[in-house]
């Protein structure tokens, strides 16, 4: 490594293990990454990137494909770039949230609205709560078609059953459309309660986050 890149990456590494990925910006993240992804020139590749993106937020909500197109890019590296974003969402979240009740509708809502942000697909997640109905995990199992989306009770128990959780809220939402739940989703909504009750564990509340607001649905 050149001693232009070594004290590059020795100052991003320091900045990131005294403040933590949420505590950098968007463009030292996204360079750090870089070096960890063992990319040959990282210094030259951000230039490159800023010459074609113009800014780290157009970097951040580019596509794999867009990424691969920069000279130096390798699949580890644009994989990594476009998962940044959900880092930084779910580190904000989690503090933010960090004790707050989620049986509480309210505070359920806040919460995905921020896990969510604007995604232009419609995507199911589900998160695990403990005994104080505290999130323990939020995942997304599952990316939809932009109409609906196909949810896998098993992988819901199992997950839960790793994380020694017995209460669950779901959420996902409607890019182009209502905050208000289709039949669809009210039908889908009572077979994974009646699917996860079997399992010992209570679906406390589907929340839809819309173009229009968030609509907590209960079960």
């Amino acid at each position: 490594m050149r001693k232009e890149m070594e004290a590059e990456f020795n100052l991003l590494k320091r900045t990131y293990l005294e403040r933590g990925i949420n505590g950098m910006t968007p463009r030292d993240s996204v360079e750090l990454l870089l070096f960890f992804a063992g990319i040959e020139d990282p210094i030259m590749l951000m230039r490159t990137l800023f010459e074609k993106f113009r800014s780290p937020d157009k970097i951040l909500n580019a596509g794999k494909k867009q990424l691969m197109e920069c000279e130096g890019m390798t699949e580890t590296a644009a994989e990594l770039i476009t998962a940044l974003p959900t880092v930084f969402t779910v580190a904000k979240t989690s503090l933010m949230m960090s004790g707050r009740r989620l049986d509480v509708p309210e505070n359920a809502e806040r919460y995905f609205k921020l896990q969510f942000g604007s995604p232009a697909v419609e995507q199911f997640r589900f998160c695990c709560l403990d005994k104080d109905y505290s999130a323990i995990c939020c995942m997304t199992p599952s990316m939809g078609d932009g109409v609906s989306v196909e949810v896998s009770a098993d992988e819901l128990i199992k997950t839960a059953r790793q994380y020694g959780s017995t209460a669950m809220i779901v959420a996902h939402n409607h890019p182009s459309g209502s905050r208000y739940p289709s039949q669809d989703d009210v039908d889908s909504t009572q077979a994974l309660k009646e699917a996860l009750a079997k399992a010992g564990i209570k679906l406390l509340n589907h929340v839809v986050i819309g173009r229009d607001g968030v609509y907590s649905m209960g079960t």
